[in-house]
């Protein structure tokens, strides 16, 4: 199956000068995709490439045109006033917003293409269409998902799972800062009771 995937940011661990919390989840979901023999092409421009210089050794597949595809998989987006929301070319604009509205217009509400929503922030909105439509499905990355939607919780790499060793997380999550990929976070008393079970439990 030929999936477009706007699952935003980069695919490569590091991103230059934008913290995004989607790296942690979005490269291991997309090569368990490609592992089960689905091609996936990008619908966007290789941020990669452009903006820090690397082509990721050519993996992966970008257009940011509206190519055929079996189904469209989108990282759900919400307005941003004043980064989203601006004109297009102005300073500070991401077209985020703007791209996701012409592929779920060329290819969710004209040739109905199966899409599949992922509403990792929970913002979309209860009454929204999508919630209802029958070749849409909504998922969240909730054990208890709004009713209606889907539970699709942030993967991680068995790989990486397998090589962990868990008393060194555990040590980990006793120090002064923990890391949300891409940004420092002071973990703090709401943070630190989650981390150390977790990490005894890996």
């Amino acid at each position: 199956m030929k999936i477009g995937s706007q699952l935003l940011g980069l695919p490569r661990q590091r991103r230059h000068r934008h913290p995004d919390g989607g790296r942690s989840h979005r490269r291991p979901f997309i090569e368990a995709l490609l592992a089960r023999g689905h091609e996936i092409v990008f619908l966007q421009p290789d941020r990669d490439r452009l903006e820090a210089g690397d082509n990721l050794g050519g993996a992966y597949t970008f257009d940011d045109g509206l190519p055929g595809i079996d189904a469209l998989l989108l990282e759900w987006r919400w307005a941003i006033p004043g980064r989203n929301t601006t004109v297009c070319g102005s300073e500070g604009h991401t077209c985020d917003l703007h791209r996701q509205a012409q592929l779920i217009n060329h290819y969710t509400a004209r040739h109905r293409t199966p899409t599949v929503i992922w509403d990792k922030d929970r913002t979309l909105r209860a009454e929204s269409v999508w919630r209802h439509t029958t070749h849409t499905r909504v998922c969240e990355a909730a054990l208890t998902p709004t009713p209606g939607a889907h539970s699709l919780l942030f993967p991680v790499a068995e790989d990486l799972l397998a090589q962990t060793d868990p008393l060194t997380l555990r040590g980990a999550a006793s120090g002064s800062r923990a890391w949300l990929r891409g940004q420092p976070v002071r973990p703090g008393r709401a943070l630190r009771p989650l981390l150390r079970p977790a990490a005894t439990r890996v």
